[in-house]
């Protein structure tokens, strides 16, 4: 539980915007569609701890709230997210009464529960979990030209809390590896090229265009589309089954090591 004492976040069963601060959220009374940004602009919606928990409560809140019919998520300002918050003051607490590892896989457990139709808006550079979010989406379009990637390594971490579980899925093993083992940066263009996106669309439309097919899904018969989406998720079930528990003790175990600090370090000297 974060230091003021307000109730876990994973307590709600329906969403009331006013418990959000890192996340803004809106649904649609007519259609149902949730329509959910990250919202710290000024720091390229990076995730610091608030923002972990209220992502972790997003998925577990759309599956329970009956009004929502589809989940729309997006990045406030120019960026969807540069993942998580390097801010050497983070203290690591949490907002749900979950470990931060816990949260984590709650996230994913959360995306790969997730009965409504769940579509990506990337509307700017998508690193670390940020990425991770965009490649579990259903669909996510994307913007021209922004940097796409999960550098975990860099920080001296194993890709531990989901792309290590989705990525070899959409493009392989070999180039998951690739693009894991380096924590290279990529394009959007080869991110779509590749598999880890769905498609790119002009600058300032990828919210319009997440708009457009989430209306296209809902209107369909709902058990049509939530049971092929559930048929197609047993199969990322089994593989989460799989990865997730060794890759976020590894990730946890990897955060106690001395290169987590020092690449922490470097990594804010670089943005000096």
């Amino acid at each position: 539980m974060g230091d003021d004492g307000e109730e876990p976040l994973l307590q709600l069963e329906s969403f009331d915007p006013s418990k959000f601060l890192t996340l803004s959220v809106d649904i649609d009374e007519e259609t149902g569609i949730a329509v959910v940004m990250l919202d710290r602009p000024d720091q390229g919606n990076a995730v610091d701890d608030r923002m972990h928990s209220e992502i972790c409560a997003l998925f577990q809140i759309a599956q329970s709230d009956e009004r929502v019919t589809a989940l729309v998520l997006t990045g406030s300002g120019q960026v969807f997210s540069v993942g998580g918050d390097s801010n050497p003051d983070r203290p690591y607490v949490t907002y749900t009464g979950l470990s931060p590892i816990e949260e984590a896989g709650l996230i994913i457990d959360g995306v790969i529960g997730l009965e409504v139709p769940f579509i990506c808006a990337v509307n700017g550079h998508a690193i670390g979990l940020g990425a991770t979010i965009a490649s579990l989406a259903d669909v996510s379009f994307v913007v021209p030209g922004v940097k796409f990637g999960d550098p975990h390594v860099q920080a001296g971490l194993p890709a531990g809390n989901g792309s290590a579980l989705i990525w070899p899925l959409l493009v392989g093993v070999n180039k998951a590896k690739k693009l894991l083992m380096t924590g290279e940066l990529i394009t959007s263009e080869s991110a779509v090229s590749l598999g880890l996106l769905s498609e790119v669309v002009a600058h300032g439309e990828s919210l319009d265009a997440a708009l457009e097919l989430a209306r296209t899904l809902v209107a369909l018969p709902p058990q049509g589309v939530k049971g092929t989406k559930a048929t197609i998720h047993l199969m990322l079930r089994a593989a989460a089954d799989l990865v997730m528990e060794f890759s976020l003790n590894a990730e946890e175990e990897a955060m106690k090591h001395p290169d987590f600090g020092e690449a922490l370090a470097a990594i804010r000297r670089s943005g000096d």
